[in-house]
């Protein structure tokens, strides 16, 4: 799983949302850290298949979730991902 960013605040004037990167300069209203999971994976929790995981508030914890291979994907789609890397 990846760890991510997002920054919400004003650059230059402008009102913004940046993930990854912290501009330089950003007058910062708020941060927020998500996951998204390996290629090929989701996370899932009480029987349901999540992409992302935003973490809004102390209630919800990454802990609470479980990578899995994505079962949406047919194997053969997994085999042919797999070549062309």
């Amino acid at each position: 799983m990846i760890e991510r960013r997002c920054y919400i605040g004003k650059l230059n004037g402008i009102s913004g949302v940046w993930c990854d990167q912290k501009p330089e300069g950003i007058e910062l209203e708020k941060e927020n850290t998500f996951y998204t999971p390996d290629e090929g994976m989701v996370f899932t929790k009480d029987g349901k298949l999540f992409d992302t995981v935003f973490i809004r508030d102390e209630s919800v914890k990454i802990e609470d979730y479980v990578e899995i291979k994505d079962p949406r994907i047919k194997p053969e789609e997994q085999e042919e991902a797999s070549e062309e890397e």
